[in-house]
């Protein structure tokens, strides 16, 4: 099957990749010796079909597609280092005599190789490297078989070569001024990596726009003046600078009609959510309300904070009312640009804070406020995570809560691309009602 040539969409075609194609050279690679200059060739031949299936300019840097926080797929020469380290750590954990030798003869050979090497000797070292970390392990436990010692180097060594190729991923992408500022919200997301969960079921071309979106290569006005394709960087709308963030955030015009539908429709996503999550409880002392249109979505209203427990002109986006335990939850829903969601809520914090204080001192209920900040790229870090299992009325599973995240960044991310398709022009066809990931 020719897939490049197939008429299925590009992240079809990737994931093929991952599922199929990935599976069908392991085996090949594995019993094959390749010099690493013709593992390079390989592996830029594929990275060349990937970036077009996914809308890159070749020029592009490949980084997102192969980071294990990216996209997640494994080069040619990364399928290969890992199946012959495995090779290496079967030998070494369960090999006769003769077959250690053999290795140890090729290990020596290669060892004596300038020009064409094929990576035995950066394998065997990782494996040995790896093999003594375990052994220090196993002297206090001795209980392991020579089977489990061999299945837990092998996910050891696969851990360990993962790990050195995303350093060197944002190592590189570190000395990238405009493509890698990507990895600035790694660590943000190390504990937790769903964004990729995101891209799932998503309309055409969303799935394009989050990865080049993510690396800063879709045609702003600022990157076609940088690549000489444009003379001005003014943006139609408001004659300021534009670049991915001023479409996506900090356009003025954009502020009043784009961003309130696409804010408006994740915030619908949250509250139907713990709707149903409180629905599930057989007690009906709690109280949901939004800032919503009624005709929207039951609980709708423009007045969150009920007058009769304190007159305030404030509107949080969401009250949780809990009479029983007299306790009120204020949440704060954000889309920021994803470098400015500590801003975002520090400022969310700063304006409730008052009227926290207020309710605390003059009304029976016990006040507590709670930011939320999805990212306009559908990026939600593990900060928000927490405090989204916070909001749960009970204990909820985690994958209720994943579930969550990824219906937010989808709604996030999909409302974003609606936005910049329409970054030139000056007239808002606002889409018929609020966007759903349901």
């Amino acid at each position: 099957m020719n897939v490049d040539a197939s008429p299925v969409r590009g992240e079809y075609k990737c994931e093929i990749y991952r599922v199929y194609v990935q599976g069908a050279i392991r085996y090949l690679l594995t019993v094959h010796d390749v010099t690493r200059t013709h593992l390079r060739e390989l592996s830029h031949c594929v990275t060349q079909y990937l970036k077009r299936w996914t809308n890159m300019k070749k020029s592009s840097d490949p980084g997102i597609l192969y980071h294990s926080h990216g996209l997640g797929l494994t080069s040619v020469e990364q399928i290969y280092m890992q199946q012959h380290a495995n090779v290496i750590a079967t030998v070494l954990t369960a090999g006769d005599a003769s077959v250690k030798n053999a290795l140890e003869a090729k290990v020596e050979r290669e060892s004596s190789l300038s020009r064409k090497s094929t990576g035995t000797l950066e394998c065997h070292t990782v494996v040995e490297q790896s093999l003594a970390i375990l052994s220090n392990e196993e002297s206090q436990d001795n209980h392991e078989t020579p089977a489990q010692t061999k299945k837990k180097l092998c996910q050891t060594v696969k851990a360990r070569m993962q790990k050195e190729y995303d350093c060197k991923v944002e190592e590189h992408c570190s000395t990238l001024t405009v493509q890698g500022r990507w990895t600035e919200l790694l660590e943000a997301e190390r504990s937790d990596t769903s964004w990729r969960s995101s891209l799932s079921n998503a309309p055409r071309g969303v799935f394009e726009f989050a990865l080049n979106g993510m690396a800063n290569w879709l045609p702003t006005r600022d990157n076609l003046v940088r690549w000489g394709k444009l003379l001005s960087t003014k943006c139609p709308l408001c004659k300021g600078h534009q670049s991915l963030r001023h479409v996506l955030n900090a356009c003025p015009v954009a502020l009043t009609d784009r961003y309130t539908w696409r804010h408006n429709s994740v915030l619908k996503e949250l509250v139907t959510t713990l709707q149903r999550w409180h629905s599930t409880l057989e007690t009906s002392a709690v109280t949901i309300r939004c800032d919503l249109s009624p005709d929207v979505i039951e609980g709708g209203t423009h007045t969150t904070v009920p007058p009769d427990i304190l007159p305030t002109s404030l509107v949080p986006d969401i009250t949780v009312q809990n009479t029983a335990e007299q306790k009120l939850t204020l949440i704060e829903l954000t889309v920021p640009f994803e470098q400015n969601a500590q801003a975002a809520e520090d400022r969310k914090l700063a304006k409730y804070e008052h009227l926290k204080e207020e309710l605390n001192s003059h009304s029976d209920y016990s006040a507590t406020v709670v930011t939320i900040e999805v990212g306009s790229r559908g990026w939600v870090n593990s900060d928000n995570v927490k405090k989204l299992k916070s909001l749960c009325p009970v204990r909820k599973k985690d994958s209720e809560v994943r579930e969550l995240k990824r219906r937010l960044g989808h709604c996030a991310l999909c409302t974003s691309y609606a936005i910049y398709c329409a970054r030139n022009n000056p007239v808002w066809e606002s889409p018929s009602g609020l966007f759903s990931s349901r």
